[in-house]
Formats: structure tokens, sequence, C-alpha cells
């Protein structure tokens, strides 16, 4: 699945000067017995939390919480708190912002005086303190990437981010030092230096020079990087080598052995189809939008309706969809026209999940969030509520990613 980028935590800052005062306080002991007792009947949820840049670690607005590492967000009187996949209140909801959890940690503010950015752990308790540090993306291979601010003009005001990595005890791995970096993966992240990037092992030395417009992160051993010569996209190995030269307008990273690119046509179409890791096509360049492969189908957009492919590039699910999002844990979610909702079907293509909600995400450790105009909450692979609550304000929107 395509995974956005993590960005810069803008939101954290704007909470922590805004001070405690403006938070509700401690939610009662008896509630939170209540919660447990009435999972998935209507709780109150009231106001909107803050929000980072897209894609960031912290949660979205009040429907889009996914279950990530066992644990879903909920904002029970203006705190929030974290449950499991059956629904139960698994950390008491009194962190004023909170984050989803990856390899066993997530970020918090903790309401103290002032605030403080913090990782927890699965229980609540808290690992250790950011400090004047703030989180860029979450965990990855034991480190995390971490932001401080630099003062470069006292005149003007001015500032400058660098980023480095956190171990899992809140000591720094690899001291701030870069503008921009991603995630670790195959024991490498791409970092930025000088406008361009490249890619530092887990010691923050460099593997493979900075010499790429952009640079993404490793998936299935190779990368997906931006030529500065001609600014086009292929592929490298972990020693910085093309791979897949960088002959496409754009591409997606190796999901389930293939990668979606993208070119223009003759007629400047703008066309997508599969290669494998040699480069080679395995299914033409002909659909107008292709997602990843996961579990063996891909969706994909043949002229204004989407269906979905097998890997020999046989349509298994004939196009009939308005929008398609890719498969998770045998399910996945799909609209049959504009204004219709959402639903989602089984892999043979029937509707297992009757069309109803207004956004709908992927299915993880048996559970999916989703919304309607009054409610969000978390649902089974029977449709079923594990946990329900109000929608958090008028302007609440889930992403579709």
């Amino acid at each position: 699945m395509k995974r956005s980028l993590q960005l810069f935590f803008t939101a954290a800052f704007l909470f922590l000067s805004l001070g405690p005062q403006a938070h509700a306080g401690e939610i009662p002991d008896r509630l939170l017995e209540e919660a447990n007792a009435l999972h998935g009947m209507d709780l109150p949820i009231n106001g909107r939390q803050f929000r980072v840049d897209g894609g960031g670690w912290f949660v979205n607005t009040c429907d889009s919480w996914d279950v990530v590492g066992n644990r879903g967000i909920v904002r029970i009187e203006g705190k929030y708190g974290y449950v499991d996949p059956t629904g139960h209140l698994v950390i008491r909801p009194h962190f004023n912002i909170a984050g989803n959890f990856s390899e066993g940690l997530a970020p918090v503010v903790v309401q103290a005086d002032p605030p403080y950015l913090a990782a927890i752990d699965e229980t609540g308790r808290v690992v250790f303190r950011l400090g004047s540090a703030f989180p860029m993306q979450p965990f990855s291979e034991g480190l995390m990437a971490a932001a401080v601010t630099q003062k470069m003009s006292s005149y003007y005001g001015t500032s400058s981010m660098s980023v480095g990595f956190m171990d899992k005890k809140g000591q720094w791995a690899i001291t701030p030092q870069f503008p921009s970096t991603r995630s670790f993966h195959d024991g490498l992240a791409a970092a930025q230096h000088d406008r361009v990037w490249g890619y530092i092992n887990q010691k923050g030395e460099w593997t493979i020079p900075a010499k790429f417009q952009i640079a993404y992160t490793f998936s299935e051993g190779v990368a997906a990087v931006q030529s500065v010569e001609n600014f086009h996209w292929g592929f490298v190995d972990g020693k910085g080598e093309w791979v897949v030269p960088a002959d496409y307008d754009s591409v997606h990273s190796f999901s389930d052995s293939l990668a979606v690119v993208e070119k223009k046509s003759p007629s400047y179409e703008r066309l997508c189809g599969y290669i494998d890791q040699t480069g080679k096509p395995v299914i033409p360049l002909s659909y107008q939008n292709c997602e990843d492969f996961v579990d063996g189908l891909a969706p994909v957009q043949k002229g204004n309706q989407w269906g979905y492919l097998n890997k020999a590039g046989l349509m298994i699910v004939p196009p009939r969809f308005f929008k398609a999002k890719e498969f998770s844990e045998g399910l996945a979610a799909v609209k049959t026209k504009k204004n219709a909702p959402w639903g989602y079907i089984d892999r043979t293509g029937k509707m297992v999940i009757a069309p109803q909600f207004d956004k709908a995400k992927y299915f993880s450790e048996g559970v999916a969030a989703v919304s309607t105009e009054k409610h969000f909450g978390f649902i089974n692979k029977a449709g079923r509520y594990v946990w329900q609550g109000q929608m958090c304000g008028t302007y609440a929107r889930m992403s579709d990613d």
C-alpha cells in the first residue's frame, strides 16, 4: 500500500503553546468502567484534536484512526486513550494528543504543567520524554526519526530543523544533522544533504552518497529514486547502483514483488502498469490508475471504472466500481458510485459488508476504522462495531489513503 511521507509535527507545538488550561480534565473512573461495559454504543466524544501535516505519526481528525500495533486511538471527554481490537479500553484516556503505535511505542502529549511529549509502551507507561525533540516518523528497525529546531537569526526570528534518530530508550543513536529523512528499512534510511538525497546506515554513515533528487524508503531490497539528470524515476539497490533505469514519470515502491510505474503515452495520456525487480514489464502500461499489489491482487482503473488484477494481469474482479482500495486481510473497501457509501468486498468481488460508510479504512488486526455522518468507530469483518463514538466536529474528515 502507498504510505504518505511523515511530515513536520507543527500541531504538537501549537498544542504545547496553548497550555493545559484549554483542555478538559481527567475522565472519571466511572465513565471508563461504563465505556468498557458498553463498547459498541455511542460514547460522549467532544471537540476536535490538533493535526500535524499529512501522513504524520499523530492521529488525524476524529474519524481517521486505525488500529496499529494492536491498539486503536479513541477520545473520551476530551482525552485520548487506546482500545484493543475487541473494542475494550486498555490505556486510560488521559493524554492531550496521541499517536499510533509502532514497534511497541507510541508518541503522546502528557497533561502536565507544562505539557510534554513522550513515548509510551502498550500499557500506557511513559518510557521516555522527548525533551526538545519531536517525532517525525514511527519507529522502524529500532530507530525513530526525530527533529530539533535551531534558531538561525535572532533578528528575523527564523529557525531550521535538524533530524536525527532516537533509539527505544530515548537516546540519540544518530545526532540531528539532516534537513529531512525517511524511516529505516533493510538497514538503510534516506537522508537529505545539500538539497539532494542519499542513504545512511544505523551509525549515521553515508553508504550511498547524496546524489538523487528525491529518494524513498527501501522496499523488498530496492528503493525508488528520482534522477538529478532527467528528473525521471527508477530503482537502485543497496549499493546505490541502478537496477531499473530512470525512465518513468512516476513509480511506487515494490509491493508483493511488483511495482507500479507510469509514463506518458504518445498522445500524452498518463498510463500505468507493473514491472518486476529486473525492470521487466509484467503488466503493460494500459491503465489510468494503478495501486499496489497486496496478497496477489491490485486495484486498477480502466476507463472510469475500477477492478482488480492478479499478478498475471488477469482481471479477477471486473471494473465496476467508482473507487477501490487495496485488499487487507482479505477485504477491500469499494464505492459503486460517486456519491455512494463505502462497503467491503471479498477476493471474489462479492460485497460482504454492505455499503454504509462515508469513509472506510484498511483492515488491521481484524478491524477497520470507518465513519458515517454522525459516528466513527472500528468494525470487525462481520461489519459489526466493536467500538463506536460520535463524530468530533462538523468539519471532521478522514483521508482516503
